[in-house]
């Protein structure tokens, strides 16, 4: 089949960037869930004319990855009350609605990070950009590895057709 190796190494090149997105979001402290770590995907389809590798993950992602300017739209209380109660913060739970009102309108003048959670680690976003611009070279090494071997195969394949062609003639 033609682009077998092709698949194979996206796939393979899939796996690594997973692994690194994954290290990257707990490097930078994302673990109140795991579910952002958790839903990320990597999809290999063999088009007609490529082998193309994407990558999916939870909605929210893109805000860790970017963060979020001040002033945008509200961050859902829902989801604010759902992300205090998975850090399990010390908050008598009648007064989680509250906390979570006070940490939205933070969000909403600060963005995303905040200066306490910037000051509380490093930094905060780029999970996504950062591990793929730092992968640059691994991504470049093995599509290049994987095109040079497909390449051999179809040449070999060409070669060996010709040869039969001209030996049945």
């Amino acid at each position: 089949m033609a682009n077998e190796r092709l698949i194979s190494t996206m796939v393979e090149l899939g796996v690594f960037l997973k692994r690194e997105l994954v290290r990257s979001l707990l490097s930078q402290g994302h673990r109140a869930t795991g579910e952002l770590a958790r839903s990320i995907e990597m999809i290999v389809k063999d088009r007609l004319d490529a082998v193309t590798l994407t990558g999916e993950f939870l909605f929210y992602g893109k805000f860790i990855d970017t963060g979020r300017k001040p002033g945008t739209r509200k961050v859902p209380i829902d989801a604010l009350i759902e992300w205090i109660k998975q850090k399990q913060f010390q908050i008598d739970i009648d007064k989680v609605r509250g906390v979570a009102f006070a940490i939205q309108k933070t969000i909403f003048k600060e963005g995303i990070p905040t200066r306490r959670s910037k000051s509380l680690f490093q930094e905060r976003t780029g999970w996504l950009t950062d591990t793929l611009k730092e992968s640059e070279q691994e991504i470049f090494n093995q599509i290049s590895k994987g095109a040079n071997e497909e390449i051999d195969i179809l040449f070999t394949n060409l070669v060996r057709d010709t040869n039969a062609k001209l030996l049945a003639a």
